[in-house]
């Protein structure tokens, strides 16, 4: 069974299903499309549903891993399927 993680996004990003994530800087991510940065991608949004959130107003949405750029703070929690 293929594990996804979940990612965590910042509070005032808006994420769709096929968006490439970026790491901020912060613990969190957020789409390609919206970062200053020039982080390449490191997850690709597979379910844009948001799961828990956080005080913070971040949130976390199930993704798929690209490439071996890995951050621990931004990616939360494993779940198999």
């Amino acid at each position: 069974m293929p594990v996804r993680p979940w990612v965590k996004i910042a509070a005032d990003a808006e994420v769709h299903a096929g968006d490439m994530l970026v790491h901020v800087g912060d613990g969190t991510a957020r789409p390609e499309r919206e970062s200053q940065t020039a982080e390449a991608p490191f997850a690709l949004v597979l379910d844009p549903k948001p799961g828990e959130r956080a005080p913070d107003g971040s949130y976390r949405v199930k993704c798929e891993l690209m490439g071996t750029s890995v951050f621990a703070a931004t990616v939360t929690t494993v779940e198999k399927h």
